[in-house]
């Protein structure tokens, strides 16, 4: 078994919908990371990650400085934000239920040096396998709407410490074109659906009665535009190309966003995602 990845000794529980996930995501890691120099990241640090989009902004704001802290990365992935976290000087703890996620993980840690800070976990965000109240931070990007949302959010509570904070960023699916267009359209970096379903203001309610402090911030509207340009990048060089025509984009959309959801509040309910934030 590789350094520093755990098993959950309960898989056997483990119900279709998270078989289904992890066949899912383990055929996806293998075809986006055939060339491992997509290990890459764009962001030298956990400041410049959390400060290039204003949503990232909205979440540093609430965090602040990580260091020494354990934070905990929900639904990992390929293990950016696991790195980007150690980066800043955090102990983490990344787990998700992807073994090829898991294993592409340990490698991006492996080449930034930062192994020795991150412990690496196969299991499901339904069946946490640590601790109550073990965590200062939980953060997750776009994994929650995969999960049956009540149970994920009580463990995830659970192993929080007192005073912790979580920070999720999801999809929001209250605008109907754009979930038809999620749905039936083509654009850069569309995967596969599985089980997910973006959050709904409902959703948002249920997680509200698990935490105190709790807010949240809709973003957004022109700047989901950027999926449809530019195209699939295979290669690293190819998605440094599409990041930059990303960025320059969210320069101009992201001004006009904010202008728009603070002139007229019912706009907000159309936006792309939406950044949830509360303490235990």
């Amino acid at each position: 078994m590789p350094k520093n990845i755990f098993y959950d000794t309960n898989q056997d529980e483990l119900n279709r919908r998270i078989t289904f996930e992890q066949n899912l995501w383990n055929s996806i890691t293998k075809k986006r990371f055939g060339d491992e120099s997509m290990l890459q990241i764009t962001y030298p640090g956990y400041r410049e990650r959390f400060n290039s989009t204003i949503e990232n902004r909205y979440i540093y704001e609430f965090l602040g400085d990580v260091k020494g802290k354990k934070v905990l990365d929900c639904g990992c992935g390929s293990g950016v934000m696991s790195v980007v976290f150690a980066l800043g000087g955090a102990e983490v703890t990344a787990f998700d239920i992807s073994p090829g996620n898991i294993q592409i993980a340990q490698k991006r840690a492996e080449c930034y040096g930062m192994l020795d800070r991150i412990n690496f976990f196969f299991t499901a965000a339904e069946q946490l396998c640590f601790k109550d109240g073990t965590f200062d931070i939980a953060f997750g990007t776009s994994i929650l709407h995969h999960t049956i949302l009540n149970l994920s959010t009580e463990e995830i509570v659970r192993v929080m410490k007192p005073g912790g904070k979580a920070a999720f960023v999801e999809p929001l699916g209250t605008n109907p074109i754009l979930n038809l267009a999620r749905n039936y359209l083509p654009y850069t970096g569309k995967e596969p659906h599985g089980n997910d379903r973006p959050f709904t203001y409902g959703d948002i309610r249920l997680m509200k009665h698990h935490f105190r402090n709790f807010h949240f911030r809709e973003f957004r509207i022109l700047s989901m535009l950027y999926k449809f340009v530019g195209r699939r990048e295979e290669t690293f060089d190819e998605r440094l190309k599409q990041e930059a025509v990303r960025v320059r984009l969210l320069r101009i959309t992201d001004p006009v966003d904010t202008a728009i959801t603070t002139a007229l509040p019912f706009m907000r309910r159309f936006c792309q995602i939406v950044a949830v934030l509360g303490e235990k």
